[in-house]
């Protein structure tokens, strides 16, 4: 009988990552949804199209990446982002918006671990998912802690 390797908790969350997905619009959820488990085809993804929902949904369930629209309703993207970089700086926050030129771009970029301009290609999307696992793989402590 073959037994199976013995992974860590950070290999584990790397096999079934939390998504949160913030857009506005619920075909672009869809889209991102497919994209994000061809880069992670265990991963557990969920969606929301505003900035409170998404928040309200932060406070009652653990996540390691978030990727967000910056145009949102009610609680802005960059609201979000700063809340959640507060929160918990070990997450991975994403930007995927049209709106990044026009919305400070220094301040995003010090909020948001990458960014990409709408409407970004499958194949960058996949690899700044990818960039966001291998960083997940090297970050410990809050994350791991939360799905011991």
């Amino acid at each position: 009988m073959q037994q199976r390797p013995i992974r860590s908790r950070s290999q584990r969350h790397l096999l079934n990552p939390h998504v949160l997905i913030v857009d506005t619009d619920p075909v672009r959820l869809g889209e991102m949804r497919q994209i994000i488990q061809m880069a992670a085809p265990l991963a557990r993804v969920r969606g929301e199209t505003s900035g409170s929902a998404a928040l309200a949904l932060l406070q009652s369930a653990p996540f390691h990446i978030v990727v967000t629209e910056l145009n949102l309703p009610g609680v802005s993207g960059l609201t979000l982002l700063s809340q959640v970089a507060a929160r918990d700086p070990h997450l991975i926050r994403i930007v995927h918006s049209s709106q990044v030129d026009t919305m400070g771009g220094d301040l995003i970029g010090r909020l948001a671990h990458a960014v990409l301009h709408k409407p970004a290609s499958t194949h960058r999307i996949l690899s700044t998912l990818r960039n966001a696992l291998a960083q997940l793989a090297s970050t410990t402590g809050s994350i791991d802690e939360r799905y011991a």
